[in-house]
């Protein structure tokens, strides 16, 4: 009677259904507190807030009432939103093992040195990941053994990130993995590190000038066209040998002409 007498007052189905089952739920001995709580979590759905949010909030109020501090639920409040936020679940628990050590009452300055050593361990960990295939050797074709070692130490170089890290820390690694044989050429180089500080980017620039002169284009043209595939090697792998192989040619405007015809000359199948 009391809720067909609120439809004739005005009031929408909806509502007058959601006032039925909470009312129900009290004749079934669910408490005022229970549901008062579901009202609101409901009045909120009706609002217009997404279920993902309501659920979270039902979460954290229940924490509540099963006897959580506000401090404890607002903290994990804090953390599952930044979770929301697309943080990484790896960066959200370190900070909630920082957060945890200062509610346990760690002083500011020790957790935040402990946060400092975390990172110098992510840096060293990502370091040990990603490692040249070998350190520089001399062969019988230094220029084209300085530009493959070079290529792959700039792969390493962005893997670990090095150019955010210090331009003296840049230099110490790119000497620690560039060996001995390097090394001691770089030492002819006469740099004077404590007064220019130079940059990676400079000392591969004098290792490129140190190797200019070994570079023997006619040797490599010569290599170009003599190139044919192997009687078991494919015709995608011996395309891009052949190309490999142009590119230190210099060759110029007259590169994809002079790739063509080598590739139909030297393909073992002429069909």
């Amino acid at each position: 009677m009391v809720l067909s007498t609120l439809l004739m007052c005005g009031w929408s189905h909806t509502t007058v259904a959601h006032l039925l089952v909470l009312s129900t739920l009290l004749m079934c001995g669910w408490s005022h507190t229970t549901v008062a709580h579901l009202m609101e979590l409901s009045t909120l759905l009706m609002c217009g807030w997404s279920h993902t949010t309501v659920a979270h909030l039902m979460v954290l109020s229940t924490l509540l009432m099963c006897g959580w501090s506000h401090t404890t639920v607002a903290h994990l409040m804090v953390l599952s939103t930044l979770l929301m936020c697309g943080w990484s679940h790896t960066t959200v628990a370190h900070l909630m093992e920082l957060s945890t050590l200062l509610m346990c009452g760690w002083s500011h300055t020790t957790v935040a040195h402990l946060h400092e050593l975390s990172k110098i361990n992510q840096i060293f960990g990502t370091m040990d990941h990603f490692k040249p295939s070998s350190q520089f050797e001399l062969t019988t074709n230094n220029a084209e053994a300085w530009e493959t070692w070079k290529f792959e130490f700039l792969l390493y170089s962005d893997a670990i990130q090095l150019e955010t890290k210090p331009v003296k820390q840049q230099r110490a690694i790119l000497l620690h993995n560039i060996g001995d044989v390097a090394l001691n050429i770089y030492k002819t180089f006469g740099l004077q590190e404590t007064l220019t500080n130079p940059t990676i980017t400079e000392i591969l620039e004098k290792f490129d000038n140190h190797f200019k002169p070994f570079k023997n284009v006619i040797y490599r043209i010569y290599n170009f066209f003599s190139e044919v595939q192997e009687k078991n090697q494919s015709f995608d792998d011996f395309v891009t040998k052949v190309k490999n192989k142009a590119l230190d040619c210099d060759f110029g405007d007259l590169t994809e002409s002079l790739i063509r015809d080598r590739i139909v000359l030297g393909v073992l199948d002429k069909n």
